[in-house]
């Protein structure tokens, strides 16, 4: 299934309203993503454990 990471500039808000609009877009925000350990990290740091994830 795709689902979509938002960018940690973007707020996690933005995550919760799209997912009560569409529950079966499947969405998650960078800043409450794994708890936010990626945070601030370069992006091909936090692309790579995403992708395997699946």
């Amino acid at each position: 299934m795709l689902a979509f990471l938002l960018d940690e500039q973007i707020t996690h808000v933005v995550a919760e309203q799209i997912g009560q609009k569409r529950p079966d877009i499947r969405i998650e925000s960078a800043l409450r993503w794994r708890k936010g350990d990626l945070r601030g990290k370069a992006d091909a740091l936090f692309l790579q454990p995403r992708m395997r994830r699946g």
